[in-house]
Order: structure tokens, then sequence, then C-alpha cells
């Protein structure tokens, strides 16, 4: 040990003295790399000592990797949170909760965070540090080395270096701080995963593995920025796009070729950040099979998609980056770092859409927009040319407006429209006749929750005075290919009195639930919960009033009859029973308060109203327009959709 440390040592040293003794001054530097010591400004000196260290005159290829990083640094930076003493103190704190498993993490974590932001005397800030600025020679020429000797993997024969340029060497996956040390210390770790023979599948397989969310981490997002390896590690508080950024480094360190791509959710909510894994730069092997499954290029989705981007390091210099974007919603599609990788993922469509009305700026840039979060959001970007605008590689199933920016204001310059699974377009826009229209959720019913639903397939709620149930009064029993998917209420004649009440479900099945109750009239009857062969863990959520929470006895040994139920402490009168299936709780729910809009340019209300069942009905709506539910009451979910044939057809949805 003493010998490999002093060898280490020794070895630092003479990189250190390598590096310090070149000579300082940039003569025979190509001259592009004028602005770039420019850009470094008081660096400028850790930028000529790498390239005096791997030597310009041999041209070696760890020279030009060393010239792709250093040319392409400008623009790469990170936002770290200040004060840092403070951002460790939460660290800490979070890694000694999860150690205790503690009930009340997410909350507790973030009344600390609340403490730091507002209990220093320094008020917390984020400060961008520009690579360029930063970087230490030694660092980055260890890091150079570090990825050479990854590169020649059994699995990477395709990989020429350019590929490796871009999806191996590259010191960072997006904006997170930079760490050039972390890579050995990943390598370390992880190198005892792979072997010489480890094949292609292997690779596609363990990048799976590596991608996979640990169960000691923590789904929780505090910071603006994008957090360091280094600090996901100590606090295991992540995002998906802090684990891409983990697990995409993990993966580089061992020579897998890695990117993060991303998509905005139409008719959705939010954003997500995944691994891809690459075979060269126009073809994948491996994304992230919580959503895609079958073959790359003709993928089959769990929800539809629009576009789909690549951050890639290397600087793409286009005229589009070049230009300045309108605001903060559209960086990224000025971004120099960016390239569209949609049709990598599925089929896609060009569309070639007229403009309708005067775009008011004079900007020759537009937008092709998406419903997400209850707003239209820019997904790609073209120049209008006349009246026609084309945009290439459009996702098919979706829901599309083109507007102009004026700063955050959006200026429509066309009728909404969709491109069906043909990658036919049509046009929406609402005219003077109008209908009657009932809806019965304010948001598709995805596959998902059709399997929650399924999971009740067979299951029966039962009476007894037995704490075994070996006789029994037969409730309600759901049909084996019954789809329950709102709350169901049964009424129950009997003059018997009864002290259990149970659910079950046929052997080999699990149970899933969201909400159990038994009822004298109005009256819920209260009771301790009793259980067979069913965790313990959540089981109070089946009877907690709360319909998005659910219990599950998934990983129970379902060999054996499972069944969760009540105890009334004595025999009871009972004359209803009411229950929930697990569910996304989008349906239209009695009691709630709705409002429905139609588009025409804007949103236009056709009124609030109070459901008083499962569906709500609006009269006086114009034919052919896109529609919107909202619930006024609670939920954040809401999907646009055209009634067309007496029912509703949302968007991103494959029934369309």
């Amino acid at each position: 040990m003493i010998y490999k440390e002093l060898r280490f040592f020794c070895s630092l040293f003479f990189l250190i003295f390598s590096i310090s003794s070149c000579n300082n001054k940039s003569d025979g530097f190509p001259d592009r790399l004028k602005e770039i010591f420019k850009s470094a400004g008081e660096n400028k000196n850790e930028v000529e000592k790498v390239l005096q260290y791997y030597s310009p005159k041999d041209n070696s290829l760890k020279y030009k990797a060393a010239l792709f990083l250093i040319e392409n640094m400008p623009g790469h930076y990170s936002l770290e949170f200040e004060p840092r003493e403070k951002w460790r103190e939460l660290l800490k704190k979070s890694d000694s909760l999860i150690k205790i498993k503690h009930e009340n993490y997410e909350n507790t974590i973030k009344e600390e965070f609340y403490n730091i932001l507002y209990g220093v005397n320094v008020k917390p800030r984020y400060e961008t540090k520009n690579d360029i600025q930063h970087f230490k020679a030694v660092e980055l020429i260890e890091y150079i080395d570090e990825a050479f000797k990854v590169w020649n993997k059994p699995w990477n024969k395709f990989l020429d270096f350019n590929d490796f340029c871009n999806y191996v060497l590259p010191y960072r996956m997006k904006n997170e701080p930079m760490e050039m040390g972390i890579r050995q210390i990943l390598s370390r770790e992880n190198n005892n995963r792979v072997n010489k023979n480890t094949t292609i599948r292997e690779i596609a397989k363990l990048a799976q593995d590596i991608g996979t969310l640990p169960s000691n981490f923590k789904f929780i997002k505090l910071l603006k920025s994008e957090q360091g390896i280094e600090d996901i590690r100590k606090g295991r508080m992540v995002d998906c796009l802090d684990y891409a950024n983990y697990a995409g480094m993990t993966c580089r360190a061992i020579g897998i070729p890695t990117a993060i791509d991303f998509t905005i959710w139409p008719n959705g909510r939010g954003a997500h950040y995944w691994n891809a894994v690459l075979f060269n730069k126009d073809s994948l092997l491996y994304a992230d099979l919580n959503f895609f499954w079958g073959e790359p290029g003709s993928y089959r989705l769990r929800r539809k998609i629009a576009k789909i981007y690549r951050y890639v390091y290397a600087n793409q210099r286009t005229e589009l980056s070049r230009q300045n974007s309108p605001n903060k919603m559209t960086d990224f599609l000025h971004s120099p770092h960016v390239i569209d990788v949609t049709a990598q993922y599925i089929k896609t469509s060009d569309i070639d859409i007229p403009i309708t009305r005067g775009i008011g700026t004079n900007s020759q840039w537009v937008y092709l927009c998406i419903f997400n979060d209850g707003e239209w959001r820019p997904i790609a970007v073209a120049e209008k040319v006349d009246d026609i605008v084309h945009f290439a590689d459009i996702g098919r199933e979706n829901i599309y407006m083109i507007a102009a920016f004026n700063g955050y204001e959006r200026i429509p310059i066309s009728k909404t429209f969709s491109v069906d699974k043909e990658g036919t377009v049509n046009f929406y826009q609402p005219g003077n006749i109008k209908e009657n229209v009932i809806l019965n959720r304010k948001a598709k019913l995805t596959e998902r929750v059709k399997e929650f639903a399924a999971q009740m397939n067979g299951g029966v709620f039962q009476l007894s005075n037995d704490r075994n149930f070996k006789k029994v009064k037969e409730v309600y029993s759901i049909g084996k290919k019954d789809t329950v998917v709102v709350p169901m209420e049964v009424e129950i004649n009997d003059d018997k009195l009864y002290r259990y009440a149970r659910y079950t479900i046929p052997n080999k099945q699990t149970l899933e639930i969201a909400e159990m109750d038994f009822y004298i009239k109005d009256s819920l009857i209260s009771g301790s919960i009793i259980r067979a062969n069913a965790d313990s863990d959540g089981i109070a959520n089946a009877f907690d009033k709360n319909l998005l929470s659910f219990y599950s006895s998934k990983g129970i040994d379902n060999e054996q009859s499972t069944w969760i139920g009540i105890d009334f402490g004595e025999k009871k009168k009972v004359t209803k029973l009411k229950f929930a299936p697990r569910s996304d709780v989008n349906y239209i729910k009695p009691g709630d308060t709705y409002e429905l809009f139609y588009w025409n340019d804007k949103w236009k209300s056709l009124g609030e109203k109070m459901s008083k069942s499962y569906s709500i009905e609006y009269s006086d709506v114009p034919k052919n327009a896109v529609l919107w539910l909202r619930n006024l009451s609670e939920g954040v979910e809401e999907e646009l959709f055209v009634y067309k044939e007496g029912r509703q057809y949302f968007w991103n949805s494959t029934e369309y």
C-alpha cells in the first residue's frame, strides 16, 4: 500500500513538473484558439499547459482530444449554490435521515432547506462558473488519460474518434458542477462490472442497471441548478436530470458511450431526462425502458412524444444558435449544445403549416408549441418562408399550435392542428354549430390506470362473524373482465349483523385497492384493520379517505390467499359498501367544480359547474374545437381533447 501511494505521488509530481516546465507561449497553436485564450482570461495558462503537454507537433489523438474539449469549452458552465457550507450541512442531514429511514424525511429536509434559504446572514445565490475560466490543467490531463483507457473496449468497435469525443470523453453531461476527479473514482468502483468478454447486449443491461434509481435515493428537487456527482452521492436527493447526470458519468467512466436525451411531455406536465446508450451519433442501443420498448426508430411508447433532444458537448454553431432567444422558455431551442434525435426513437412526420395571422414581431423564427402544464410551450423552431412554416421530424398523435413570441407573449399564428398516427395533418377551428357534450374525464384513461383496475378483477367483498371468514356473506364480486376505473357504491340488503368485513383476491394475484369503507346508512363504521398474507406497510392507505393513496400487496407470497379487512369491534348492521380502485383520479368527481374552455386564438370559458356524478354535461359547445376541462377543486393533470361521435378523444392517446 505504501509503495502504491508513493508511486502515485511520484507520478503526480512528474505530471505537475512536466506541465510547469512547458513553454507558456501560445506559439504553434492554431489561430482559431485566439478567441479561446481570450475567453479563458486569467486561466489562459491552464489552457496552454494542457495543449503543450500533449505536444501539438506530433498531433496525437490525445492532443486532438484535448483540442476538442478546449475548443468546445466556451459556453459550458455550472450554476453552484452559495453559501456552499450551508448546502454541505443539508447533505449531511439528508444522509443521516436516509440512514435511519426517517418516516417524515421529505417534509423534514424541505424545512431544513427553507431554514438555509432564509436563516443565513448572506442571501443564498447561484454562482455561474464558466468551465474555460476555472478548470485546472493537471485535472484535465488526468481526465483525458482516464478516458483513453476505456475507449478500446470490445463493445466500442463501432466507436470512431469523433463519437469517442462526443460520448465517452466529455467531463460533463449537461450543466452540473465540473468534477474532473470523479471519473477515476467511478471507474475504480465500477470496472469490475465489465470484462474483455462483455457483449453489447450485456452493456445495454448494465446501462439499465446503472440508470435505475437506487432504493436509498430520494426523488426530491430542492436546487434550481443541477447537483454535482459528489453531492448526489452524499445527499442522495435527485430529480431525473440529476440522476441522468450521475448514471451517465458512471457509464462513461467504464467506457459506455452515453448521452442525456430529454423531452417536454405533450398534453402533460413537465419534462423528462434519461440516459441513452449509443451505437454512434445516428443510432441508439438503449433508452429509458420505463417509456420506450421495442426497436429504436419505431419504439412503442407508454405516452406520446412530440420532440426528443440530446445534450452534446460539441458546439453545433448553427445560424439558429447565434440568434437571441426571445425568453427562457425557448432557450434550449437556440442552444449550440442541443441536437434533435426524435427520428432515432419513433416514426415522425415532416409538416408544412400555413400561417393564418400576422406575426406582429420582426423575428423570422416561429415556434411549434404543445400543451404542457396548462400553457402552450415551444418544442421546435423553424424559419418562416412566405406564409408557410416547415417543421421536420415531428412526433405523431399529438396536437399543436404555431406561435411567435414577443418576449413572453405568445402570438398564435396558426390554427390548432393534429398529426395522426399515419402522419395526416387535421386542423381545428370552432364554428357556429354547437352541441351538447357529456364528459367523463379531464385527462385520458391510460393503459397504466387500466392495469391498476385489472388488479381488482375477480376480487370479492365479504362480511362475516368469523375472524377467519370460514362462513361469509358475499357483498360484491368484481367480474373477471370488469374494468373498475371509478369509485363504486354498493347497497347491502341484509338484516343480519356482522362484525368483520374484508376484500379478498384470487391466489397468484396482487391485491391493490385505494379505498374500502362500510357504512350504516350514511355513517362510516370504524374499527381496527385485519389482514392475512398482507404486509402492514401502507395498509392504512386503504382506509384513509384519500383516493390517490393505495395499498398494494406486491412482493407478498401470492401463492396463498391474500385479504385485508376491518374488525368493527362488535356486530353491526352494514347497509352500504364504498370502494375505489387505485387510480390517477382524473375522472369527474362528484362535488368538484369544473370549468370547460375551447381554443379560438385564446382560451374561452364555457362556464363553471359542480359535478353531481362521475360525468358532467355542457351545452352550446362549438363543434370542431379543441377543448380543455379544468378541475378547479383539485388536481393538476388536465389534457386537451376533441369531442367526436359522442365521446372525448384525448390527444397523445392511441385511441384517436
